[in-house]
């Protein structure tokens, strides 16, 4: 049994209501969307939605109170194969960080391997990204790099393709 005070991490489904929520996580600097720096606004938000075939928010409660920390989306899905690739991206726990800890990346393999019933799952995260350490550390293996991918600011920064098998997710 869990003690009032210990963090707790759950997906639910999405409610209109979560998108200025998370708009707002978006534009602060907190979040992390890979690929992106931010969405300015509630119509951009909803064409990225448009293009997901299913969707949870992230939460987590602590002394009983509940609070939207991110966003967890798939598309290009195949139901053939049972793959698809995941658009993530969070406040850490302690809304101080934006690197998911072990708990919020659990629940969102979970959602994706256990409630989706997927064999596969591929993200893409910037090159030199603190997330790599963590989606690596949970057993994603790199596919491979995709040189200059995005622009931020006047950089051009190179994206690593990563996946992760059913498998070897249940054997670690």
């Amino acid at each position: 049994m869990s003690s009032q005070s210990e963090l707790t991490i759950h997906l639910r489904n999405y409610i209109e209501g979560d998108g200025a929520s998370l708009v707002d996580i978006l534009n602060s600097g907190k979040g992390l969307l890979l690929g992106q720096n931010g969405l300015a606004n509630m119509a951009s938000w909803n064409g990225l939605r448009s293009k997901m075939v299913a969707e949870q928010v992230i939460m987590a409660e602590k002394n009983l109170k509940s609070y939207l920390i991110g966003y967890v989306g798939i598309f290009k899905h195949s139901v053939t194969a049972r793959r698809a690739e995941i658009l993530f991206f969070c406040i850490g726990p302690e809304a101080s960080r934006t690197i998911p800890d072990k708990k919020t990346l659990d629940s969102v393999l979970t959602w994706c391997f256990d409630s989706l019933g997927l064999n596969k799952i591929t993200i893409e995260a910037l090159d030199g990204n603190g997330i790599l350490g963590t989606l690596e550390a949970a057993g994603f293996v790199s596919e491979g790099v995709r040189k200059q991918q995005y622009q931020i600011g006047q950089n051009r920064v190179d994206a690593v393709v990563l996946s992760l098998l059913a498998s070897a997710w249940r054997s670690s």
